[in-house]
């Protein structure tokens, strides 16, 4: 059971450096793929990643976790989660981790949205 509370804080904390970056899908030919196909921006965002990180990939395990705003997982990251939940689970007994680890991305990616938003919001000038 320990073994699987610090495999969720080491997720925790490795979640939790989440980059917003244009990574060029206003670009037209990028734009009608991910208008084309789910997933396609998210995809696109890990294709980024990778060339982003490629010098981490000699020393380290690298798999870039991309999600679209709505929800949507590149596939290699719906591979690691699928994996990694099923691992916590053999160890923790409880066949809900998986979830778990979905909700904590989803949760992150809502906040981070909640961020931006306010970014964006203009500052009322308060001055009288």
């Amino acid at each position: 059971m320990q073994c699987a509370i610090e495999i969720i804080n080491l997720i925790d904390y490795l979640l939790s450096d989440i980059h917003a970056k244009d990574n060029g899908i206003n670009n037209n030919n990028n734009v009608s793929e991910a208008a084309r196909e789910a997933g396609a921006a998210a995809e696109l965002a890990a294709i980024c990643k990778e060339v982003k990180y490629a010098d981490i990939v000699a020393r380290h395990m690298f798999e870039p976790i991309a999600v679209e705003t709505l929800g949507v997982f590149n596939a290699s990251a719906v591979r690691l989660l699928n994996d990694l939940g099923r691992r916590i689970s053999s160890i923790s007994g409880d066949i809900r981790e998986t979830s778990r680890l979905y909700q904590r991305v989803s949760v992150l990616v809502q906040r981070f949205n909640a961020v931006l938003l306010h970014d964006s919001l203009p500052v009322p000038d308060c001055r009288d």
